[in-house]
């Protein structure tokens, strides 16, 4: 009989305990494993892609809850948790403890500080005054005051965005906060986007600041009453996105700009999505004899007036994304039934 000896370090025991007291789902025991942490980062990043809402709002709230709790004998000083979707409700109770925290001179820098993966963050002996905090931030009509607050509270700017709605110029306040050297996904979805010529925040400075965010994986503008001028000047933003690999601009009068998007961006797209983009059949004529055709894995053109003429080009775009390809959506559309049949 082999007995095998399984040697775990200090590190990979101090999270499993983390973890475990995740598990038991007791807020209590959570905080308090946070509070008698031994190592100045925590690390609870999520998994990009699985959804564990239940635990990212245990997450949220125990966090607030140390943030509140926190005093000069605790050792952490960084906590990591991004990518987990805290919603509006998580973001607006940790933006409230930020702030309190803040007033009493505890300094809770908010998605700021420095690096959780640099060696000398964890381990060095002595604590700073600072926490930091990175996390993923949702937005919208009910919370952005709060938000801003609790982003401005600190001496520099920086915050990761999963989800923004706000519809007024608070938006461009917004972009100016975000640090470029986090952000890797960005949601404006229904903030009205194509309304802001005819008030007092410019459609191009808004454009202007999202230049900055050159390490952006993920970008969705979605509903936001864009029409064909606005994202003809959209091609110059995405060029310096050498990273991007998913664009929604799902219920925008896309039109015959799809072209000119498809050719700016540096990279085989893995996501596309164009619900109500008004694309027609010349837009899948775009899509088919693009580069993106060979890498998607999500394709969505339902609801754009498409007719049979189409079908060999989707065809097209089956054949040469048939390894990658996951999700097709053509709802709404008068295609052929040949192609359910692919």
């Amino acid at each position: 009989m082999h007995t095998t000896c399984v040697t775990l370090s200090g590190f990979e025991i101090n999270q499993a305990v983390l973890y475990s007291s995740i598990h038991t789902t007791s807020l209590t025991t959570l905080q308090h494993v946070l509070k008698y942490w031994p190592l100045r980062v925590v690390h609870l990043r999520g998994a990009p892609g699985v959804n564990c809402d239940k635990d990212d709002d245990l997450i949220a709230r125990a966090v607030s809850g140390y943030i509140s709790a926190r005093d000069e004998n605790d050792v952490v000083q960084v906590i990591d948790i991004r990518n987990r979707n805290l919603g509006i409700d998580g973001t607006t109770i940790l933006c409230k403890a930020v702030i309190t925290a803040n007033k009493q001179n505890n300094f809770t820098d908010f998605s700021n500080g420095a690096s959780p993966n640099r060696v000398d963050d964890i381990t060095g002996t002595k604590p700073a005054s600072i926490l930091t905090v990175y996390t993923d931030i949702c937005v919208n009509y009910s919370n952005p005051d709060t938000v801003l607050k609790a982003l401005t509270s600190k001496h520099e700017p920086g915050a990761g965005c999963s989800k923004v709605e706000l519809g007024d110029d608070r938006l461009s306040g917004f972009l100016k906060l975000l640090n470029p050297d986090h952000l890797s996904g960005l949601d404006f979805s229904y903030n009205g986007l194509g309304y802001y010529d005819n008030v007092s925040v410019e459609l191009s400075t808004i454009l202007q600041e999202m230049k900055k965010f050159t390490k952006l994986c993920a970008l969705s503008l979605s509903h936001n009453d864009l029409g064909e001028s606005h994202l003809r000047n959209l091609c110059e933003v995405v060029e310096g996105f050498p990273c991007l690999v998913s664009l929604d601009l799902s219920g925008n009068y896309v039109g015959s700009s799809i072209g000119l998007l498809l050719k700016s961006i540096n990279q085989p797209l893995n996501c596309l999505r164009l619900a109500r983009g008004r694309i027609g059949n010349a837009g899948i004529g775009y899509i088919a004899r693009s580069k993106h055709s060979t890498q998607l894995a999500e394709l969505d053109v339902s609801l754009n007036c498409l007719s049979s003429e189409c079908t060999d080009n989707l065809f097209a775009i089956l054949e040469s994304s048939r390894d990658t390809m996951q999700k097709l959506n053509v709802y709404g559309n008068q295609i052929c039934c040949s192609l359910m049949d692919w």
